[in-house]
């Protein structure tokens, strides 16, 4: 618990990292990406999907302006530089996006969303497994609410790509929990649960912005959704 907090309120840092850098890399190609592709979606949909756009990048400033405060990297730099990757083999590589295209592949969506995400009570669920302290809790919870989602993937796609990487940062723990042992460190196990409070912070965010570009989603227009890496979460060995 000492260590978690120790994390939380880190020590301001604004030095360079000179090895491993791989979250705020993460933010950096995001933000990069989406500033390439909102013209073509505000071409795409006279304009309409500027806002989307516009407040996702806004996200990803906020995002690496925190992290100059809290530095995951340099936080995680000594398992990093032991060969454990806490937090370069948590966050999937931008390159991993795929192509942007104008359209679904499978065209708008058609009739009703076959769930209600505020209904879902997301954040809720989130903050109580968090809370509860069990990885098994949190992982199972996370999965659930996926693949609740994935019954129409075209819209919620923030949210999805958020669960995810809560998904998969906690099924990481426990590896790395063990590699980190035998390199004779302290389980990292404080860090992998900051970076799940960060996504959670954050949650109402990725809330609205899907909301915002639902209407285009329906539309069959992919913002945000192919704008995004997949993030595997499951049989990571």
């Amino acid at each position: 618990m000492l260590k978690f907090l120790l994390a939380a309120t880190s020590i301001i840092w604004t030095g360079s990292l000179a090895e491993a850098a791989c979250y705020k890399n993460h933010l950096t190609e995001a933000m990069e990406l989406n500033l390439r592709r909102a013209p073509l979606y505000s071409n795409l949909t006279q304009g309409r999907s500027e806002v989307v756009s516009n407040r996702l990048i806004e996200l990803e400033r906020k995002l690496l302006k925190l992290n100059k405060w809290i530095n995951i990297d340099r936080i995680a730099q000594e398992y990093e530089k032991a060969g454990v990757g806490v937090v370069c083999e948590t966050y999937i590589s931008m390159s991993q996006t795929p192509e942007f295209r104008p359209q679904f592949p499978e065209g708008p969506v058609l009739g009703t969303i076959p769930y209600d995400v505020k209904s879902l009570r997301i954040r809720k669920k989130l903050y109580e497994a968090f809370f509860s302290g069990s990885d098994a809790k949190m992982y199972n919870t996370t999965v659930a609410l996926i693949e609740e989602l994935e019954k129409e993937p075209r819209v919620n796609c923030l949210t999805r790509h958020f669960l995810e990487s809560i998904a998969r940062t906690t099924l990481l723990t426990q590896s790395h929990t063990q590699q980190a042992r035998k390199k004779g460190l302290i389980s990292p196990r404080y860090i992998h649960r900051l970076m799940v409070k960060g996504h959670i912070l954050q949650f109402n965010e990725a809330l609205v912005i899907d909301e915002i570009a639902k209407p285009l989603q329906m539309q069959g227009v992919p913002i945000i959704c192919r704008d995004v890496p997949h993030i595997p979460y499951k049989n990571l060995n």
